[in-house]
């Protein structure tokens, strides 16, 4: 009997979990849609929000005029594909901050939307579905945006993007992960501009930790997936250095199309994976890393993308590696990766192109364009594409176990420039006796 009792109450626990895991919130019904004959819930909304907690929407269109202030703890959740938050005026639709008490920062934590379609009535530059600064517990989950960018984390500090101060974290209060955003996860998302206008973004995160972007489609936007830690171009004030700013970025499954600017792009990051992405027509580079450290894309493509499919700017500090990644131009552009650093150090900057894939409509280009200390060319198959490592202050040059084929021009001297004595083995062309 005293079994039997002990087998009744845990199936009581175990049933109770269940239903409590299947239980549902009870739609919210303070907030009034369009066709329940609410033109503008503004009021409504931000009076919910107040007062925290889950808000469940139902389907129909929520239609605000003004920014709706979020706080922490706070979870909006719709209708796949049914519930609709339209902006009317200006702004970014959903607005939320730490704050600085006593010169020490408070980061709100808890964030979650999740099934939400954002529109607006009129597309105006700079305007994002969700813009918080100095967050931590972050979910964007299954949100699409028609018109304007998805989200936007930055920082409550006064940082200057372009880092002219000479010691910047200090200068900004910003000196260890404290001051930083974290853990931020965007999943299932699918973002639309509408056109390619200044300021909007698939994801831009701004001094971050531990971020996370999955499954997710960019379109039409200035710049498809954004992470900074700081700017590495020294002629813009740019650090010679990574301080950390942002690090451990993994973007996975993710799409750019159409991006005015960059497909997907961090700048001064450390540990930073990008895997089975795509990048395609975006004016500027398809995956780029600028002074970056640790990172590494595997398995992605890039298509006609302008300014480079793959490239690592300006000053790339410690190892970049590209692995299994596919290359492809036939309308448009002339280079699948390149470098550019003006500082001309190679001290600390190692490149790797590893069994990947070029290719080519016409004669295009991998151009190491300036130094590094170590670039390394390994296993690739190029068709119509030519290796060019004629650069200013370059280090070592491994290239071993490539094949190329089609039009191979001048390959042997683009490939092995007199000016480069002691240059490795590998597939180099004997030398004339």
């Amino acid at each position: 009997m005293k079994r039997s009792a002990k087998k009744l109450r845990a199936l009581c626990g175990v049933l109770a979990a269940v239903s409590a895991a299947f239980a549902v919130v009870a739609e919210d019904t303070s907030i009034c849609s369009v066709e329940e004959g609410c033109a503008d819930c503004t009021e409504a909304f931000q009076k919910r929000l107040d007062a925290g907690g889950e808000i469940r929407l139902s389907a129909g269109t929520y239609a605000v005029s003004k920014p709706l202030l979020v706080k922490g703890g706070t979870t909006v959740v719709g209708e796949p594909g049914r519930t609709r938050i339209r902006m009317d005026g200006n702004g970014n639709v959903f607005k939320g901050a730490g704050r600085i008490v006593e010169g020490k920062l408070v980061r709100e934590s808890g964030f979650t939307f999740r099934n939400l379609v954002v529109e607006v009535k009129e597309r105006k530059n700079g305007r994002h579905a969700i813009a918080l600064d100095s967050v931590e517990n972050v979910l964007v989950e299954c949100v699409e945006t028609i018109g304007l960018g998805g989200l936007m984390v930055g920082t409550v500090y006064r940082v200057n993007d372009w880092d002219k101060t000479p010691e910047p974290a200090r200068t900004a209060g910003m000196v260890d992960d404290g001051c930083l955003s974290s853990n931020i996860v965007v999943r299932s998302c699918h973002f639309d501009g509408g056109s390619r206008d200044a300021g909007m973004c698939g994801v831009v995160i701004r001094y971050a930790t531990d971020c996370e972007v999955r499954d997710c489609l960019a379109v039409n936007l200035d710049q498809g997936f954004q992470f900074w830690g700081g700017d590495s171009f020294h002629e813009r004030g740019g650090l010679l250095k990574n301080d950390k700013r942002c690090k451990r970025v993994k973007v996975e499954r993710c799409r750019a199309i159409q991006i005015k600017g960059g497909g997907v792009w961090g700048s001064m990051v450390e540990d930073f994976l990008v895997t089975n992405c795509t990048a395609q027509l975006c004016a500027d580079v398809g995956i780029d890393f600028e002074g970056s450290h640790r990172c590494e894309a595997a398995d992605c493509t890039a298509i006609n993308c302008g300014n480079g499919n793959y490239a690592t700017f300006m000053y790339c500090l410690g190892d970049v590696a590209f692995r299994r990644c596919k290359s492809i131009l036939n309308q448009g552009g002339v280079c699948h990766y390149f470098n550019s650093n003006s500082t001309l150090k190679p001290a600390e900057q190692h490149v790797l192109f590893e069994d990947c894939t070029f290719w080519g409509e016409k004669p295009t280009l991998v151009r190491v364009q300036s130094a590094l200390a170590e670039f390394k060319f390994v296993g690739n198959k190029c068709n119509n594409v030519l290796l060019d490592t004629r650069a200013t202050n370059m280090g070592r040059v491994i290239c071993e176990r490539n094949t190329f084929d089609g039009a191979r021009g001048n390959l042997e001297e683009v490939m092995w420039p007199q000016n480069k004595p002691g240059a490795p083995a590998g597939d180099r062309p004997p030398l004339d006796k």
